[in-house]
């Protein structure tokens, strides 16, 4: 495994052979981001809230707003999104090919604020699919399922999970045009921020 800052890795990699994936570029990803992660989470509570008998709750404060709650949630907020960003990565990173022990395995911060977990080689398209939905599956969709079976409500649990879906609409963009612009059984690799597609390992 290694690290990198404010680069994205295999810039300089061979893609001969390759076809490239339409994709926007990152700001217009990062634009495209904040809707789709807001109606991903908007459907995501409204399903779970369909399937449990108890009214979920999204009220963190629970009604009282202090200076000195609403300081502490601020900070709390501050702090889970950089631990729930680095577990976001690593869980990507876990469904690599590899394990996390492989020169392979990347893990890198480009401008201070965008984390990610990175795969230097080939990757078959069902299972970059897979890798890039396995976070939002687990800490999103996997928690709501739990709380719609045991009927709990509790808001700041709600919040942080519906939250963290927000964070994931880039990935659910990314599986959107993977499957719309690479045929079945293909292999991908990424270049950068690019990402390439062919029909077949040599």
């Amino acid at each position: 495994m290694k690290f990198v800052k404010n680069q994205f890795p295999n810039m300089n990699s061979d893609v001969t052979g390759y076809e490239k994936l339409e994709e926007p570029n990152i700001k217009t990803l990062s634009l495209l981001s904040f809707p789709v992660g807001i109606i991903a989470a908007t459907i995501l509570f409204f399903l779970a809230q369909a399937l449990t008998s108890v009214h979920l709750d999204l009220d963190i404060f629970s009604g009282v707003y202090t200076f000195k709650i609403i300081l502490i949630a601020i900070f709390g907020f501050v702090f889970f999104n950089v631990i729930i960003i680095i577990v976001h990565e690593l869980l990507h990173a876990l469904i690599f090919p590899e394990k996390l022990s492989s020169d392979n395995v990347i893990f890198g911060v480009y401008m201070a604020s965008m984390f990610f977990a990175f795969y230097k080689l080939d990757m078959k398209r069902e299972r970059m699919v897979f890798c890039m939905l396995f976070p939002t599956i687990l800490l999103s969709i996997l928690p709501m399922v739990i709380i719609c079976i045991l009927n709990i409500n509790l808001p700041i649990i709600n919040f942080l999970f519906l939250y963290h879906t927000t964070l994931a609409a880039g990935d659910m963009i990314g599986v959107y045009l993977i499957l719309k612009g690479t045929p079945k059984n293909s292999y991908l690799k990424n270049k950068g921020y690019h990402t390439y597609y062919r029909s077949k390992l040599d």
